[in-house]
């Protein structure tokens, strides 16, 4: 019996592991892409928040006020009840089956990343927990500060013991600083400073002395002489 002798087919080789290879890399691509549409879109949402609340100008206004922390209330359309682990943000693309998503907690994270990158700046965003669910509110941003600027220098005067001296100018001495406000006696008495016992000199930079007091008396001056008029 003669065997069949089949004809040698020549197929042309696909390279079946590049195809592979080329795809991974194209999803790669698409899912790298996803993920910069979804962190341009988060970068909008803070930008948006930002710009309606105006923390720059309630930290201002605190600081004015001589406070070191402010609680920021969110806006009625930026209150957000959800579950913090699930998708804040999420970009799909149905051709590659892929899905990139950005949780709630991503998106706290990245406001607190984002008003507290500053040194002295700390806070957090404001989270109220539902105790009969799974639900949290995202309601407002909560943020202090390190004091910026020293503790006032204090004067003990004849006339008051307590004289706050805290709008210095740069490098002003004492010597300018009482010829500036008037405290320097009109007959020309030289007035004498002291830290405790040690005399300080009038020569010597204000804000060297912030956060301290100051004794301030005329020379030659003798408390146990002092009279007084009632």
């Amino acid at each position: 019996m003669n065997e069949i002798a089949f004809p040698n087919i020549h197929l042309k080789k696909k390279g079946l592991v590049d195809i592979i290879k080329r795809e991974r890399e194209k999803r790669e691509q698409s899912r790298l892409k996803l993920q910069s549409i979804a962190q341009r879109e988060l970068k909008n949402k803070i930008s948006k928040l930002m710009k309606t609340h105006r923390f720059d100008k309630k930290i201002k206004n605190a600081a004015k006020a001589g406070k070191n922390s402010i609680d920021v209330k969110f806006r009625k359309r930026f209150i957000l009840n959800c579950d913090l682990s699930e998708p804040f943000i999420e970009i799909s693309q149905k051709k590659r089956e892929l899905s990139v998503s950005i949780t709630f907690n991503q998106y706290i994270k990245s406001i607190e990343d984002h008003l507290f990158e500053e040194e002295n700046i700390k806070g957090e965003v404001l989270i109220e927990k539902d105790d009969d669910s799974h639900l949290a509110c995202i309601s407002g941003v909560h943020i202090e500060w390190v004091s910026l600027t020293p503790p006032p220098l204090t004067l003990d005067f004849i006339w008051n013991p307590s004289v706050l001296i805290d709008d210095v100018i740069e490098d002003e001495t004492f010597e300018q600083l009482f010829a500036r406000t008037g405290y320097q006696p009109r007959d020309g008495t030289r007035l004498v400073l002291k830290k405790g016992r040690r005399r300080v000199s009038q020569q010597q930079k204000v804000s060297s002395f912030f956060g301290t007091t100051l004794t301030v008396r005329p020379e030659h001056y003798n408390e146990r002489e002092e009279v007084f008029v009632l």
